[in-house]
């Protein structure tokens, strides 16, 4: 469990520390029954996404029934001014696959709900 925060912790502190925006948005996703709402995180690996970092995240029990999810969502951190149309679509494809592979070197286990 410890090697697993280790890994938690250094990704966490390497996102806050390139997009200080996703610290701001944690805390105000925070509550009682919503702890640590952005959790797997990684920098992005595709060149249409070079500088950006992903997160899954809960929005928390409100926000979810109120936007009728019943999941993660995907956040994305880009140092770019407009989202341009090939990074949305690199979003849909390959950001699963990083998602996944992030998830089986950090936590050792494919999730359920992985793309294939």
């Amino acid at each position: 469990m410890g090697g697993e925060d280790n890994n938690h912790n250094r990704y966490r502190d390497s996102m806050f520390a390139a997009f200080p925006v996703a610290a701001k948005l944690e805390a105000a996703l925070r509550s009682e029954t919503n702890r640590t709402p952005l959790f797997y995180m990684d920098r992005a690996n595709h060149d249409d996404l070079r500088g950006c970092w992903w997160a899954l995240g809960r929005l928390g029990p409100e926000m979810e029934r109120q936007f009728s999810l019943t999941g993660e969502v995907v956040f994305l951190f880009t140092p770019y001014e407009d989202l341009q149309t090939r990074t949305f679509n690199v979003m849909d494809t390959r950001l699963r696959e990083e998602i996944t592979e992030h998830q089986i070197r950090v936590a050792g286990y494919e999730p359920s709900h992985a793309a294939r």
